[in-house]
């Protein structure tokens, strides 16, 4: 995709355009670089609208991919950003003589079962080497937590989280995640420092799998 389009910033109006993209499936990646911001929807002019406006009707471009024919100009995306984001600090903790993972991620899935297949309210970081984490541009709410190996050795793991094929992987993730009941609620512009995270290998590891407590 970089290849071909390479990544675009909106100009002073909020309006972008990606060219030169290969015919076939996309998912947009969205960065923001304000502290408080955090990505609401993403969303296309449902089919058949040809001339979208508010009041159209739309179709979701997080759940489902967005497929380009040959020739085809695309629009009407719209990329909602919104006020309010979270953030977690913090660092994991580990019993004695235990010993992390080399590659860990921390994971936050949504609590409330209303918002479970919301593919917006999950979130993934890699743990630091001196065990510290960071979480920026959370959504406003309530979370489990879950510390787990990366999703996939190429692709970055918060991209693969996200993607429409995976909605068996989130929904794993959140089971795994109810099991560990590490839970936290964060509330709008929200910064929490300092927060501890315990790794918790259990007795029939012999295995090499591992269990958390809270």
């Amino acid at each position: 995709i970089w290849s071909l389009g390479g990544p675009v910033t909106p100009n002073q109006h909020g309006e972008f355009t990606l060219r030169n993209l290969a015919a076939g499936q996309y998912q947009i990646v969205v960065r923001q670089f304000a502290k408080y911001w955090y990505l609401q929807s993403i969303s296309l002019p449902a089919p058949g609208d040809a001339n979208p406006t508010p009041i159209n009707r739309t179709q979701d471009a997080v759940l489902n991919w967005i497929t380009l024919r040959p020739g085809e100009q695309l629009s009407g995306l719209a990329v909602t950003i919104a006020e309010g984001a979270a953030s977690i600090r913090g660092q994991i903790t580990v019993d004695e003589g235990s010993l992390l993972p080399q590659r860990l991620y921390v994971y936050l899935v949504p609590a409330e079962r209303e918002k479970a297949k919301d593919v917006l309210r999950f979130f993934a970081a890699p743990v630091a080497p001196d065990r510290t984490i960071a979480l920026n541009n959370i959504s406003p709410g309530r979370y489990l937590m879950l510390l787990k190996p990366p999703l996939d050795r190429v692709r970055p793991t918060l991209t693969k989280l996200r993607l429409p094929d995976e909605a068996e992987t989130r929904a794993t993730l959140r089971r795994e995640a109810e099991e560990a009941k590490i839970e936290i609620e964060l509330k709008p512009c929200e910064n929490v420092v300092g927060y501890q995270l315990p790794y918790r290998v259990s007795k029939s590891a012999s295995n090499g799998s591992a269990s958390q407590k809270p």
